[in-house]
């Protein structure tokens, strides 16, 4: 029965392991994919002269004239798509 329980908590503590890895595997993945994009922000922004945060702006709005009436609409993550 002792053998049996401490058989247990190590495939337990196995398990958790192998989450763990997996979880910082994922967490380096995402910030890898993160500072890629930041980093072609930044050279899309330096190329056509202007901050990241003013292009990120100008990829979010839609601005339309109608009539004499000048209308900015936000746009939704998928709009944006």
């Amino acid at each position: 029965m002792m053998y049996f329980m401490s058989n247990f908590w190590y495939v337990c503590f196995e398990h958790v392991l192998d989450a763990l890895i997996c979880f910082k595997l994922f967490n380096t993945w995402l910030e890898m994919t993160f500072s890629l994009a930041s980093l072609g922000l930044f050279h899309v922004a330096k190329l056509i002269g202007c901050d990241i945060d003013g292009l990120k702006l100008t990829l979010s709005l839609r601005k339309m004239k109608v009539g004499n009436d000048n209308i900015v609409q936000k746009l939704t993550l998928s709009q944006v798509k």
